[in-house]
């Protein structure tokens, strides 16, 4: 919220426009905490059950992180601009996607790639275009069942949400 907007509400003369940015900050921040549970508890499952994550779920961590970055350069900017809450959806899809296509090669795993070199060994090993491709593409190891891919879905859908609540009250701010 911008310093203005703030000084102007502790004297009492709180308008509309302040409030309406009052809750974008707040959708903002909401977007932040769901995604850094959802990271925390994909590092937590990671770790407390040895569960190795195949490269289409670092994929998904990427987008997560992409969305999150996004949303806190928004909270630091503090103006209500179209563009933050377009490029998280813009994340959010993107990394819905590749949840999707971890289920597909779940469901039909003669679909997948076959199992090759693990992900952190092709990061060691292997050119950066082999890599990236195995991380779009997936690897044989993203076709055992879980149901982190759904969850990761449902958590893409949820980012999605949230940052069109944001921008919502962002067009009630110009309209």
């Amino acid at each position: 919220m911008n310093a203005p907007v703030l000084a102007e509400m502790m004297h009492g003369g709180g308008s509309v426009e302040g409030i309406i940015v009052r809750f974008s900050d707040l959708a903002r921040l909401a977007v932040i905490g769901w995604i850094a549970f959802l990271l925390t508890t994909a590092h937590v499952l990671e770790i407390a059950f040895d569960e190795v994550p195949c490269a289409l779920c670092l994929m998904q961590r990427i987008w997560f992180m992409v969305a999150g970055l996004i949303a806190i350069g928004a909270l630091a900017d503090g103006r209500a601009r179209r563009i933050y809450p377009a490029t998280i959806v813009a994340s959010a899809i993107v990394g819905g996607a590749v949840a999707v296509r971890q289920l597909y090669l779940q469901m039909n795993p003669d679909a997948a790639p076959s199992c090759g070199l693990d992900i952190d060994t092709m990061i060691e090993f292997r050119p950066l275009a082999q890599v990236l491709e195995a991380m779009t593409l997936g690897t044989g190891s993203c076709t055992e069942p879980s149901p982190i891919p759904f969850l990761a879905l449902v958590g893409f859908m949820m980012t999605a949400g949230l940052a069109i609540l944001q921008w919502r009250y962002r067009r009630l701010l110009i309209d």
